[in-house]
C-alpha cells in the first residue's frame, strides 16, 4: 500500500510516494538535500557579512585621513563645528519670541558613517547637551513613541554632567503617547539639576508631572507654553518646583500664581493670556526687568480695578499685543529708561494720546520704534513721530496696503525736509528739519499688492533738501515698478542713499540688486 512521507503531507493536492514505509521517496530526498545545501550557504553568506563588516573598520582606518589620523579631540570640535546648533543667548531669545521646534537627527546621521564615528560621536559629551523633541499627536507614530523614553534617557547620559538645553513639545494625543510622555517627564525631572534652558509646550496634565527634588541651581532660560485640552480645557497648570527657580529670561503661558519663580532675578520676561493687573503686577515683583514682551487679555474680573501708576527704572524695552483698549494699562507705567517700543494694535486705533502722556511723564529717549497692522490714521501718526525727535529706528506695517504711499510720501517729505538755516531752506517754516532728525533706519511693510511707497517720487523727494545718511527698506508682496523708475532708484543708491527693496513674490530678494545684475549683464 502506498504510504506518504511527512514532508509529502504538507502538499494540498498530496503526491504518492511508492516506496516502501522506511523512508521518504527519492524525490522527498533531493529536496532535503538541496535545503540543507541552501542553510549551508546561508550560513557561509552570514560569515562573509560579519568578516566583511569586521574589515570595514580596518579599511576606514587605511583610507579614511579624516578620523584615525586626527586626535580625537580635533575630531570632536569638527563634529561640533559641523552641527548647526544655536548659540544659548540664540536659544534665549527662542523661548522669549518663538515656540522653537528644531531638528535633533543631525547628530544621529554622523554615527550612521561608521563605527569609529559613532563611537567618536558618542563619547563627545557636548554633542548631546541639547535636545529638541516633539511628542504626540503632529509630532510621531506610535511605533516611535513606545520607543522614545529609552532614546531619551541615553541621550541625556551622553551628555553626562553638562548643563542641559532642552525643547521639549508633548500631547497626550494617544495611550501610546501618553504613557511615553510621562517616562520621558520621569527622566527630565532626574536631570533637573543639570536644566539650563528648559522649554515646555504641552498640556496642564502634562504640567503637573514637572516636580524637580534637586534644586535646578543652572536654570537661566524657562519657557511655559500651555496647550488646552478639548476633553479638560479648564483643567488648572501649574509649574511648582520644591525650591524656587531663579531664571534670567522666562516665557510663561498661563497665571502667575501656577510658578514659584524668584522674580527679583528675571531681566527677560514674555507673558501671554494674561489681564492687565497681572501684567502690570510683574513691573511690582521684577525690579531688575530690562525686557518685556506682553500679550494683554481683558481682565477676568467682574469689577476692573484701575492700577497705580508704577514707576520701574530699569526697563528698555517693552513688546505690546493686544486687541483691546490699553489706556489703563499705559496710565499706570512711568519708564525712564525706555529705549525700545513695540506696538500691535491689531485692529484697535493707535492710543496716541495715551503713549505721548506714557513718553512725556517718563522722560525717556526713545531710540527703536515698531508699529504694527496700524490703521490709516496719517494725522496720529505724524503727531506721535513728531514728539519723538530721539528716534533712531523705525519700523511701520500697516494691515491694509490701500493709501499707504501717500502716508509714507508725507512722511518722506518730512524727513528730507531742508534743515533751518540751509541753502535750501525758506524760513517760513519754524519746525521745518525737526522731524526725526537723528533717524537712522525705516522700514515700512504692507499687507496685499499695493506699495508702501510712490517709487518715482522718492528721488525727488530725496533730492529736495538736505541728503542725510538713512536706510529706507521695505517689504512687498508683488513689486510694480518700471525700468525706467528703477534705473532712477539706482542713480539714487549711487548718490548716497541705502534703498533696499525686498520683493516676497521673487522670494524675498533685494530687488535692486537684482536689477542691477540684469543691466550688467546686457552691458547698460
Amino acid at each position: 500500500m502506498a504510504v506518504l512521507c511527512s514532508r509529502c503531507r504538507e502538499f494540498e493536492e498530496p503526491i504518492t510516494c511508492f516506496l516502501s514505509e522506511s523512508g521518504p521517496c527519492s524525490v522527498c530526498k533531493e529536496r532535503a538535500t538541496i535545503r540543507d545545501q541552501i542553510k549551508q550557504l546561508e550560513d557561509e553568506i552570514a560569515k562573509m557579512k560579519a568578516k566583511h563588516d569586521t574589515l570595514t573598520t580596518p579599511m576606514n582606518a587605511i583610507h579614511d585621513p579624516f578620523i584615525h589620523k586626527l586626535p580625537p579631540r580635533i575630531s570632536s570640535s569638527i563634529f561640533r563645528l559641523s552641527l548647526p546648533t544655536l548659540t544659548n543667548e540664540e536659544h534665549l531669545e527662542a523661548i522669549l519670541e518663538s515656540w522653537d521646534n528644531r531638528d535633533s537627527a543631525k547628530i544621529l546621521r554622523l554615527g550612521g558613517v561608521c563605527r569609529m564615528w559613532r563611537k567618536l560621536a558618542w563619547e563627545t559629551p557636548d554633542l548631546w547637551d541639547i535636545l529638541y523633541l516633539r511628542a504626540g499627536r503632529l509630532g510621531c507614530s506610535q511605533s516611535v513613541a513606545k520607543l522614545l523614553p529609552d532614546l531619551v534617557c541615553e541621550w541625556l547620559e551622553r551628555s553626562r554632567n553638562l548643563p542641559l538645553t532642552i525643547f521639549y513639545s508633548a500631547l497626550d494625543s494617544d495611550d501610546a503617547a501618553e504613557v511615553a510622555n510621562e517616562l520621558i517627564v520621569e527622566i527630565l525631572n532626574s536631570h533637573s539639576h543639570r536644566w539650563r534652558i528648559l522649554n515646555l509646550t504641552t498640556t496642564a496634565h502634562t504640567f503637573r508631572r514637572f516636580s524637580a527634588s534637586i534644586q535646578p541651581n543652572q536654570l537661566v532660560g524657562l519657557g511655559l507654553r500651555l496647550v488646552y485640552q478639548s476633553s479638560n480645557p479648564f483643567q488648572p497648570p501649574n509649574f511648582l518646583m520644591e525650591s524656587e527657580l531663579t531664571p534670567t529670561h522666562l516665557a510663561l503661558d498661563f497665571p502667575l500664581a501656577s510658578i514659584n519663580v524668584r522674580w527679583d532675578s528675571i531681566t527677560h520676561l514674555t507673558l501671554r493670556n494674561n489681564s492687565i493687573e497681572e501684567c502690570v503686577d510683574v513691573l511690582r515683583r521684577a525690579p531688575g526687568l530690562e525686557w518685556y514682551n506682553l500679550f494683554i487679555y481683558p481682565s477676568h474680573k467682574t469689577s476692573f480695578i484701575k492700577p497705580i501708576l508704577h514707576r520701574h527704572p530699569r526697563l528698555r524695552s517693552l513688546r505690546l499685543s493686544t486687541s483691546y483698549d490699553i489706556k489703563d494699562f499705559l496710565e499706570a507705567l512711568n519708564l525712564p529708561s525706555l529705549e525700545e517700543w513695540t506696538q500691535d494694535v491689531h485692529s484697535q486705533e493707535l492710543p496716541v494720546a495715551a503713549t505721548l502722556s506714557l513718553f512725556e511723564r517718563s522722560g525717556c529717549r526713545l531710540k527703536v520704534l515698531h508699529l504694527t497692522t496700524l490703521p490709516h490714521d496719517l494725522e496720529g501718526l505724524t503727531t506721535l513721530l513728531q514728539a519723538i525727535p530721539s528716534l533712531e529706528r523705525l519700523r511701520l506695517s500697516f494691515r491694509h496696503g490701500l493709501g499707504v504711499n501717500i502716508m509714507m510720501d508725507d512722511i518722506l517729505a518730512r524727513i528730507f525736509r531742508p534743515a533751518p538755516g540751509s541753502s535750501n531752506s525758506s524760513g517760513d517754516d519754524p519746525a521745518s528739519g525737526s522731524f526725526l532728525p537723528l533717524l537712522q533706519f525705516m522700514e515700512c511693510t504692507t499687507l496685499g499688492r499695493y506699495a508702501p511707497f510712490t517709487w518715482d517720487r522718492i528721488p525727488q523727494l530725496y533730492r529736495q533738501g538736505h541728503q542725510r545718511s538713512l536706510t529706507l527698506s521695505s517689504v512687498v508682496h508683488k513689486l510694480d515698478i518700471t525700468d525706467e523708475t528703477a534705473l532712477q532708484l539706482l542713480e539714487l543708491t549711487d548718490e548716497g542713499l541705502d534703498l533696499q527693496i525686498f520683493d516676497l513674490s521673487m522670494g524675498g530678494c533685494n530687488f535692486l540688486k537684482k536689477f542691477r545684475e540684469r543691466m550688467c549683464e546686457q552691458g547698460i
